[in-house]
This record gives structure tokens, sequence and C-alpha cells, in this order.
């Protein structure tokens, strides 16, 4: 997106990725993917069928969209915020760092799913605000 704005003539302050891998998803089983989402989300297990198979669509949307889309390079400021579990190591740019020379990591205590709940959302909220302030 903030590839297409740039070459529509738009001014980016800055591309912010939420535990985003640059070339593909990890799972790439939408059965997978989908009990992962469902168990997140709550037990996956009292859930109706319906917003089960409403998950699912979306999960094999997003893996769709995954499959057909090759990143570019971007010269813009960018930031990533990496879901960091204590013990787990892994390339904490997630990919990105030959593709976003300008790219900042912060990796956040959280798995990607909690990732947009507190506390691992109110770290992201300040350091972004930080970051459109200036401050990165």
């Amino acid at each position: 997106m903030a590839q297409a704005l740039r070459d529509a003539g738009e001014e980016v302050a800055l591309l912010a990725l939420l535990d985003s891998h640059a070339q593909s998803d990890p799972h790439d089983d939408p059965n997978e993917l989908a009990a992962l989402t469902a168990w997140e989300l709550g037990d996956g297990q009292s859930w109706p069928q319906e917003h089960f198979a409403t998950v699912e669509r979306i999960v094999q949307a997003h893996l769709r969209a995954v499959r057909g889309w090759t990143p570019k390079p971007y010269e813009g400021r960018a930031i990533l915020f990496s879901a960091h579990q204590r013990g787990v190591i892994c390339d904490a740019t997630l990919g990105w760092e030959p593709l976003l020379p300008r790219l900042s990591v912060i990796e956040v205590e959280a798995d990607h799913f909690s990732l947009l709940r507190e506390p691992a959302i109110d770290e992201i909220a300040r350091e972004l605000h930080a970051a459109l302030e200036g401050g990165l």
C-alpha cells in the first residue's frame, strides 16, 4: 500500500508493519491456520459452525492474497512490530531487512494473535506515536 501511495504522488510518513512476514505466511495450511485463529479467538469448540466457517473463509482469502504477492524494496521509513516470545529465536526482521533499508524493529512480548491486545497494544501505541512524532 505504501508503494502504491508513493507511486500516486502521496506522502507516506511511515510504513508500520504488525508481525508481518516479507515472504509468506509461516502457516500455509488453511485448516491449521483457521484452527489456530479459532483457538486464539476462543476455545474453538464452543463456536457455532457458521462462525468457524467465517474464520476459515477469511483465512483462505488471506492465504490467496499472500501467495499472489511479491514484496518489493521500499526506501521510506518503516517500523516492524515483531511478536516475540521468550525462548523463541527467530529473525526479528521477519525477512524485511533486505527490502526495507530504513527498517526499525521493535520486538513486543506477545504472540501473533495477542499483539493487538493489552498490554502489547499499549506498547505498540506508545512506540507508533513516538515514531510519528519523529522519535525513530
